[in-house]
């Protein structure tokens, strides 16, 4: 899926702070249980796993999120592309990500960001006739 993770890492090594010490390391696959023993092996020094998506969370997501956590790992979920949703839908939608996130073992931050936004999104304008009389 294209959630823009590799622009959210290249933001990240363009933007951090020079002063501090980083390493960022891209991981695109879901977490199967082989997959699982390998992103805790990679991550096991890291202080934070950044979990990007750009939809709402599945059971296939919030079971990636369930094995990082077990694993002792501070994992913040990144929701990118939230500009591509009207106000409303982006309360609505990150109101039932927060929700979901109450149901794991351990506590899970949860970050709207759009790396690379588009233009701004509102509500269609309905067409407004106004009649003079005179």
């Amino acid at each position: 899926a294209r959630t823009g993770k590799t622009q959210l890492q290249q933001h990240l090594s363009q933007t951090w702070l020079p002063e501090q010490s980083h390493e960022i390391t891209l991981t695109t696959h879901g977490l199967t249980h082989a997959a699982t023993l390998e992103v805790t092996a990679l991550t096991q020094n890291d202080d934070t796993v950044l979990y990007v998506v750009d939809e709402d969370l599945t059971e296939s997501i919030l079971g990636d999120l369930t094995a990082l956590v077990a694993t002792g790992q501070r994992v913040l979920l990144v929701f990118n592309k939230q500009d591509r949703y009207l106000p409303q839908e982006r309360t609505a939608l990150l109101d039932h990500m927060r929700e979901r996130l109450q149901n794991l073992p351990q506590p899970v931050a949860l970050a709207a960001i759009a790396v690379a936004p588009m233009p701004s999104k509102s509500a269609p304008i309905k067409p407004m006739v106004r009649w003079w009389s005179g």
